[in-house]
């Protein structure tokens, strides 16, 4: 008979999957689940954008604005999710009566109540929104019809989240695997049945599109919601005693990391307002080599939340050295399937710029550019996951202050230098790609590697 992680301590959790033993098999294994939700998640910008382009090229622009829209809106839920993984790991080998739900539960309440105030912003706001991110009143009309009811699914996803983080921190990553896969599949039969009206439903046109993404995610956390009670309720997790200090500590951490994911991403949506200056062609060479880096984020993101787990349990155990340990194995774990991925990506590099550009490719060099993107990636996931790390050993102020003065006063100012002002193009936002990318790992590499400040959570 298997023994549940309710009938075992916190102490003997953690020494039976001891941080300094972890293989990478079994690292590979743990984050293969969380790899494949992630790589669902896909599915939602393809099903939308595919649909919308039955509606013709002023909707397509449309979902894209709102896409990245809402990649900034939901990347501070991301942060409180992290937030959550590392001090729930951190207070299972810490604490005792399995009292490790303090940090779920403030998260949870003060994501749902920022995910009300953002929804109620951004529908007053809206019409302001969409001015500044396209003048041209097709496209304003078309994202106006789509973010109809797609915005009230804010506080929905807020809910996902705050339940996924709990989920994976007390081992149910295969749930948040088979809930985040069926999300993808309501999306897509919702979304094609709404915006075309099959089936006696109504035709709702782009505005189906909205709709439909809105009813998954609703139904998303409903089904998270009842899978985190029914860990809950197995593993008879509870609530500590929540002192002032703990809750303000969580709230505290709870926003450097969401500011984090939110500032990254403000970053990621600033590149593309740079490459915009350049020409049409390197925007697209730009976003085909954005697309390429997807599935290596998915890993870094599903090892990331390995390296989380692992870490917070060891660094909650007061076992530094294996913190350590297991924190250098999470890190060369990532890149090394990343630089075979990425060698293949440059072998088919050209095909794959042809295939995607066609004719339009008439710039050799942007060729070039693209395969020297490909060499970044080991350095970009690897730093990655050295954040993850860090933030599992709650380090959040520092892989705060590292990530944003990298991308915001190294990459992004020298992007703009090489690319437009230098007239480097493409190349030149490139270069700027790999100094920030080298800076971010190697700085935060060389910290871990002498790592001797104990971040441990409060018992």
């Amino acid at each position: 008979m298997l023994i549940g992680l309710d009938t075992i301590s916190p102490a003997s959790f953690y020494s039976a999957i001891s941080a300094p033993m972890i293989s990478f098999k079994h690292m590979y294994l743990k984050a293969l689940p969380l790899f494949l939700t992630g790589s669902a998640a896909l599915f939602t910008n393809w099903t939308d954008t595919y649909v919308s382009s039955f509606f013709g090229a002023p909707a397509v622009a449309a979902v894209g604005i709102c896409g990245m829209m809402f990649f900034v809106l939901f990347s501070f839920s991301n942060g409180f999710s992290i937030a959550i993984q590392s001090f729930t790991a951190g207070f299972l080998t810490s604490r005792k009566n399995s009292e490790v739900l303090d940090a779920f539960v403030v998260c949870l309440v003060l994501g749902v109540s920022l995910a009300l105030i953002l929804t109620t912003a951004s529908i007053y706001l809206l019409e302001d929104i969409l001015i500044v991110m396209n003048p041209d009143a097709e496209v304003r009309t078309a994202a106006r019809q789509y973010l109809e009811y797609l915005l009230y699914a804010t506080p929905f996803y807020y809910v996902c989240s705050s339940a996924r983080g709990l989920l994976i921190s007390v081992g149910k990553a295969w749930v948040v695997s088979y809930i985040g896969i069926g999300t993808q599949v309501v999306n897509a039969v919702a979304t094609v049945v709404l915006a075309f009206g099959w089936a006696g439903a109504p035709n709702l046109g782009v505005s189906g599109i909205g709709f439909g993404t809105f009813i998954a995610f609703a139904l998303a956390s409903v089904f998270y919601v009842l899978a985190a009670l029914q860990a809950i309720s197995q593993q008879k997790l509870r609530v500590g005693v929540l002192s002032f200090p703990l809750i303000m500590e969580i709230v505290g951490k709870a926003f450097l990391s969401a500011s984090q994911s939110t500032i990254y991403a403000l970053g990621i949506f600033t590149s593309y307002w740079i490459v915009g200056h350049l020409s049409v062609l390197a925007l697209a060479v730009y976003q085909v080599i954005t697309q390429a880096t997807l599935i290596p984020i998915y890993a870094a993101n599903a090892l990331g939340s390995v390296a989380i787990s692992q870490v917070g349990q060891a660094v909650g155990a007061k076992d530094q050295s294996g913190a350590q340990q297991v924190g250098m194995k999470m890190i060369s774990g990532a890149a090394y399937p990343i630089v075979i991925y990425a060698l293949l990506v440059m072998l088919i590099s050209e095909d794959l710029l042809i295939l995607l550009l066609g004719e339009a490719l008439d710039e050799p060099q942007l060729i070039m550019v693209f395969t020297f993107s490909c060499l970044i990636l080991p350095l970009n996931i690897a730093g990655a996951v050295a954040n993850y790390v860090l933030q599992g050993a709650q380090l959040f102020g520092r892989v705060w202050t590292v990530s944003a003065v990298t991308q915001w006063l190294v990459f992004l100012p020298l992007a703009y230098v090489f690319g437009v002002l230098m007239n480097y193009s493409l190349a030149g936002v490139i270069f700027a790609d790999f100094i920030y990318r080298s800076s971010l790992f190697f700085v935060q590499y060389s910290f871990w590697k002498g790592y001797s400040e104990p971040a441990l959570a409060n018992p």
